[in-house]
């Protein structure tokens, strides 16, 4: 083989050297873009999972904190209208075991108020049979007569039951005045809870 032969051989090795080198390089590159490409979409893909995974966590802790508010809430409302009630409920079985005396004034302060209200007039008055010693159509008109009321006529009935006190009511049943235990500490607790309430 001549000198120039092995000059040309040499070349072209040389030559196709290059390129290959060229080709391989050119293949790395192209290979790191590509891992690298895919580390970044799945570090973005991560990252995007890992904060939709931050915000459904976010959301079900807010989510459990309101359902836990309102739990405390709801179980405190419970617990608030039970001491209500049970502070009315005694405030009732008091008022209606007043000793004697203590009833025959309480019937004739309702008595009073009630009539005050209503004007003379024409009442059935319904009470416990338990107050009928007390609550007589003479007593009513001695009401009545305390106030100046000269034309009055009342209706007994000792019918009322679970509580005590006394409720007027006109013979049409249009005009209703009832001033019972029972309805005045509901009065009174309605009050009360409006009061409790503004409060806080």
């Amino acid at each position: 083989m001549d000198n120039q032969e092995e000059k040309l051989q040499l070349e072209i090795l040389t030559d196709s050297k290059k390129q290959a080198e060229k080709i391989i390089a050119k293949a790395q590159n192209s290979v790191e873009k590509n891992l690298l490409k895919a580390q970044n979409e799945n570090k973005t893909k991560r990252e995007k999972r890992l904060h939709d995974i931050a915000e459904e966590t976010d959301k079900e802790c807010q989510a459990l904190v309101v359902k836990t508010d309102l739990a405390i809430q709801r179980n405190w409302l419970l617990y608030r209208e039970k001491i209500i009630a049970d502070l009315f409920q005694r405030a009732k079985h008091q008022a209606e075991n007043l000793p004697l005396e203590d009833n025959a004034k309480s019937l004739r302060c309702l008595a009073k108020e009630a009539l005050k209200e209503l004007g003379p007039g024409e009442y059935r008055a319904q009470f416990s049979p338990l107050d009928k010693d007390v609550v007589t159509e003479k007593w009513l008109l001695n009401v009545a007569a305390e106030l100046n009321f000269q034309d009055c006529k009342f209706n007994l009935d000792p019918t009322l039951k679970r509580t005590r006190g006394i409720k007027f009511q006109s013979p049409d049943e249009r005009v209703t005045f009832d001033n019972t235990f029972a309805n005045r500490l509901h009065i009174m607790q309605n009050d009360f809870r409006e009061k409790f309430f503004s409060e806080e």
